[in-house]
C-alpha cells in the first residue's frame, strides 16, 4: 500500500475479497432504484439478511427488523429482539448457518483480514448504518477487531452502532450521538421465558 499515490500493488498470489461490502452495496443499489419507482414512498431491501429501508414504514412510519439468535448456527433462529428504525440499515456478520463444522467445533465463515485465517471466537456482530455497503464493512470490523477499535471507529463515523454477541453476553458498541433506531428485546420483555 502506497499512501502517497493511494495505490495497491497486489502480489500475484493475492486475491481480493469484496464479500464484506459488495452485498450491502447491492442492496443499496436495489433501494435507491425502488425508491425512484413513480409512486413508492417507502420500501425495504433484504438480500439474505443485509437490509436497508427508507421513506415510511408500516408500523408508525418505522421499519421493523427481527434478529435472530446470534450464536444459533442454523437458518430461522427465533428471534432475540427487533430494531425499529426510520431509513438505514442493518447487517450482520459472525457465526451462524454459513459456518462449517469440522473437527467437534465450528469455523466462521468470516475471514480475519489480519491473519488470513476464519475468525476464532464465537461471536456475532450486528451493525446499524446509514447505508447496507457501511453497515456490511462495520458489522465485519466489529467481529475481527477488538472492542476498542470498533468503538474507535464508531467515534469517527457517526449515525452507526453494533450489538456484539459472545457466548458471555452483549455489548452494545456506539458512537457519542445518538443512532436512529429503537432496540426492541424479546428476552427482556414480559413474560419472556415464561413457560
Amino acid at each position: 500500500i502506497d499512501p502517497q499515490t493511494l495505490t495497491i500493488t497486489r502480489p500475484d498470489v493475492v486475491r481480493f475479497d469484496l464479500d464484506g461490502l459488495a452485498k450491502g452495496h447491492i442492496v443499496d443499489r436495489a433501494l435507491e432504484a425502488a425508491m425512484a419507482t413513480a409512486g413508492v414512498s417507502g420500501a425495504m431491501v433484504d438480500i439474505g439478511g443485509d437490509i436497508r429501508c427508507a421513506g415510511a414504514g408500516p408500523c408508525d412510519g418505522k421499519w421493523q427488523v427481527g434478529l435472530p439468535q446470534p450464536l444459533m448456527p442454523f437458518d430461522n433462529a427465533p428471534a432475540c429482539g427487533m430494531f425499529a428504525l426510520g431509513e438505514g440499515a442493518v447487517a450482520t456478520s459472525g457465526c451462524g448457518p454459513r459456518d462449517a463444522r469440522a473437527g467437534g467445533g465450528w469455523i466462521s465463515s468470516t475471514i480475519d483480514p489480519r491473519t488470513g485465517w476464519p475468525v476464532a471466537q464465537r461471536c456475532s456482530a450486528t451493525a446499524i448504518a446509514p447505508t447496507a455497503m457501511e453497515a456490511d464493512a462495520l458489522a465485519t470490523i466489529a467481529l475481527v477487531s477488538g472492542q476498542a477499535e470498533a468503538r474507535d471507529l464508531l467515534r469517527r463515523v457517526p449515525g452507526m452502532a453494533a450489538r456484539v454477541t459472545r457466548p458471555e453476553g452483549v455489548d452494545w458498541l456506539r458512537g457519542g450521538e445518538q443512532t436512529p433506531f429503537q432496540w426492541i428485546d424479546f428476552e427482556q420483555m414480559p413474560g419472556a421465558g415464561a413457560a
